[in-house]
């Protein structure tokens, strides 16, 4: 209410005035104060699920390092045995090597069996290697060992290659040592020490040890060649399985003839009562299937062909 006389508010109306004015500035205040509440109620709740994200994602990345940590020492320690075992025998081969030597100082042993101690004692030692690779691949990847054609190499480093090289090396020395026993035993057959049977045999084993050398060889220039120009691993296994074929085929062909040798010589064995009749059957049988396999193997590779 107005008083008539200065037109100025009464005593009352000031004080209805006021309450009211202050009771709007507190529900105003309120309701600020229950937005900045709930503006802080949601900024806690975000912290706390970017907090779990992060804490969630850690948590798979350490799961997910104690997964590999665990399949590395798991594949570590088979190859630590791997190695110790290979160790054990590269010994073994050295102490036979020493013995064999001894011996053919002495005349107790012929160059053929040297060399061939000596060709078990470098494929020894390139396992000891391969088992030494193997440790080092796995410790950069925590992965097994690979040896495909189309591998990945290893922080630069081409460990496929690494262990075809070793096998080439061994290949070598098998080969060296097959042809130093070939030419031992036709030796023996001129001044009537070996049968002919013998030098077919040793004939076979040069063979053998030739077709594993080429395969391997093959093996090396088709790894390089993926390395260097991405060639599709199919075609590199096709032209692979060619080559190990061919192989095949040609050690097949040795294997027959030396059969058919003993066949024969069973015969004339059987003929003069030297053997029973079940060990010419056996020795014909035996040609007999080696015939068989060079046969499949020719159609394989004649369907190949086509």
């Amino acid at each position: 209410m107005m008083n008539d006389s200065t037109h100025s508010p009464t005593a009352d109306f000031r004080d209805r005035l006021e309450g009211t004015v202050v009771r709007a500035f507190r529900l105003e205040q309120e309701i600020h104060g229950r937005a900045r509440v709930n503006r802080a109620r949601w900024m806690r709740l975000a912290a706390v699920i970017v907090v779990s994200v992060a804490i969630g994602a850690t948590a798979g990345v350490a799961s997910g390092q104690i997964r590999d940590a665990t399949r590395r020492d798991s594949l570590l320690d088979a190859a630590k045995a791997d190695a110790t075992l290979a160790g054990v025998r590269l010994n073994l081969a050295r102490e036979r090597v020493a013995d064999t030597k001894r011996r053919f100082d002495v005349g107790a042993s012929d160059a053929t069996s040297l060399a061939n101690a000596d060709a078990e004692l470098r494929e020894m030692e390139a396992r000891v290697m391969r088992a030494r690779y193997n440790i080092e691949e796995i410790t950069a990847t925590a992965q097994a060992p690979r040896d495909d054609l189309n591998s990945p190499l290893v922080n630069g480093r081409d460990f496929v290659k690494d262990r075809i090289m070793l096998d080439l090396m061994a290949a070598q020395r098998r080969l060296t040592a097959a042809e130093g026993a070939a030419a031992e035993s036709e030796r023996r057959e001129r001044v009537g020490a070996a049968s002919d049977l013998a030098t077919l045999e040793a004939k076979v084993e040069v063979e053998r040890a030739r077709a594993a050398m080429t395969v391997l060889a093959q093996r090396s220039i088709l790894r390089k060649e993926f390395v260097e120009k991405g060639t599709p691993i199919e075609q590199l296994t096709t032209r692979l399985a060619s080559i190990a074929l061919q192989q095949d085929i040609a050690v097949a062909q040795q294997e027959l003839t030396l059969a058919r040798q003993r066949a024969a010589q069973a015969e004339r064995q059987r003929a003069v009562g030297i053997v029973t009749e079940s060990y010419l059957v056996q020795a014909k049988l035996k040609a007999q299937e080696r015939e068989i396999e060079l046969q499949q193997l020719m159609e394989r590779y004649n369907q190949r062909a086509k």
